[in-house]
């Protein structure tokens, strides 16, 4: 049940989006839109596509991490990375938030709860896992 939940998250939330952003990024540059100085024999998003798989398996492995790590005996091991998770995107909101050109109580909250969706995800993962093990532990 929960590696379905997480092929799920990671279909709905990681693979259409990165897919539909390379299609549409393909679309908009053309490389027979371009002058033929600038056309090169390699597709123009071959490094593009090889950052995105890199990012895809880095999610995969910090997702079964997490599984790994709210199955053991000890809880508090499974909340290592929603909480570091949560510490770094909390960092990066202030972040952005400094650097905008304008602050607005809404935009920082609305950058929050954007960057903090991995946490969340994670923290689901967490849940779920524990609920499982505590049933299987009786």
């Amino acid at each position: 049940m929960i590696k379905k939940i997480s092929a799920l998250f990671l279909i709905i939330f990681v693979i259409v989006p990165a897919f539909g952003l390379t299609v549409l990024a393909e679309g908009e540059m053309a490389p027979t839109e371009l002058p033929s100085e600038y056309v090169s024999h390699h597709p123009v998003f071959d490094d593009a596509m090889r950052y995105e798989m890199l990012f895809l398996l880095a999610i995969v492995f910090l997702c079964y991490l997490e599984t790994v790590f709210s199955n053991k005996e000890n809880k508090y091991v499974g909340l290592i990375l929603p909480v570091l998770s949560f510490i770094a995107m909390s960092i990066t909101t202030i972040v952005f938030t400094i650097r905008a050109d304008r602050f607005t109580i809404y935009g920082l909250v609305l950058t929050f709860i954007l960057m903090n969706i991995p946490t969340a995800i994670l923290y689901a993962i967490y849940h779920f896992c524990r609920k499982k093990y505590e049933k299987e532990k009786k």
